[in-house]
């Protein structure tokens, strides 16, 4: 009987591969987002990873007509588990050039004008 036992119990388990890309995609889906999974390997799956030293991206998914183009998953792991994060970058018309910032700020009002007390804040700009 122990002969039997000790190999299995040393042999190595397969380990199951994360499943957390798939569960997301499939959530995003039923909530009627149109979504797909990207291929491994991709350059965009690089993005965001520094946070831990244990890092590694679990994949990309890509959306389709969002504001967002992809997700990055990205798993760290710890002696405490897994934690996992999402990476993603939105569109901006501000970056693209297609509108001009407005220039505002805060005027500070003072009961005497130079030393006093701040009694009332306004905004100023374009």
């Amino acid at each position: 009987m122990v002969v039997i036992g000790l190999p299995l119990a040393l042999r190595k388990r397969k380990k199951v591969g994360p499943q957390k890309r798939e569960e997301l995609c499939q959530y995003l889906k039923e909530m009627g987002i149109k979504v797909s999974l990207a291929e491994k390997g991709d350059d965009k799956e690089k993005i965001g990873l520094s946070r831990a030293s244990g890092q590694k991206s679990e994949g990309t998914i890509q959306l389709q007509e969002q504001n967002i183009n992809f997700i990055n998953i990205i798993s760290a792991s710890s002696q405490y588990g897994t934690n996992y994060f999402l990476d993603h970058l939105v569109k901006s018309p501000n970056i693209m050039g297609g509108r001009t910032l407005k220039k505002t700020r805060l005027i500070r009002k003072k009961s005497p004008p130079l030393w006093g007390k701040v009694v009332a804040i306004e905004w100023k700009g374009d």
